[in-house]
């Protein structure tokens, strides 16, 4: 997981993890309208960007997930999951269940994602349908590491200290 941090976008810090390397992150933005984003990312120049062209969620980003060569997962403080079609630039789905901000997300299958908030729940998702499958709980505190350690088994690190890991059903994914 690398992190960069951008400071003084309108008087505010704006960090931006994500779990795919900058040249797979180039490569989907490279191919679609958000190319001028990503280049001005890099140059650190994001005050010269047009509304237009960019993504936005009502709070701050926490974390990207890429999904495929076209979809984007995005979790933020404001308890939203959102899957972005970026070939097209809109919102394909919001996912709604985490009760505080989602720092956490991994991709299981093709269509499933895991996501973890500081409402101390992991959620498995089916996103392509848009609802949750399954809840998980367990930790005392934030949850902002998940692994998918293997096909039915994820593993997660909180706030309160502890890696717990949880067996899937196989059904789940």
């Amino acid at each position: 997981m690398k992190s960069f941090t951008f400071n003084r976008i309108k008087k505010k810090t704006l960090a931006l993890s994500y779990s795919i390397s900058p040249e797979e992150l180039a490569e989907i933005l490279n191919t679609i309208k958000y190319k001028k984003l990503f280049q001005c990312v890099l140059k650190s120049d994001l005050e010269k960007l047009c509304e237009e062209q960019t993504i936005k969620h009502s709070n701050n980003f926490s974390n990207l997930l890429k999904l495929n060569k076209t979809l984007l997962a995005s979790g933020t403080h404001d308890m939203l999951i959102k899957i972005w079609d970026l070939h097209n630039g809109i919102i394909l789905k919001t996912l709604y269940g985490h009760t505080d901000g989602v720092y956490t997300i991994i991709l299981l299958t093709q269509t499933r994602i895991a996501s973890g908030s500081g409402d101390l729940l992991i959620k498995i998702w089916d996103f392509s349908a848009g609802n949750c499958l399954k809840t998980l709980t367990g930790h005392a505190a934030n949850i902002n590491s998940l692994v998918k350690f293997s096909e039915t088994l994820i593993v997660s690190g909180s706030m309160d200290n502890s890696i717990k890991y949880g067996i899937l059903q196989k059904e789940i994914v």
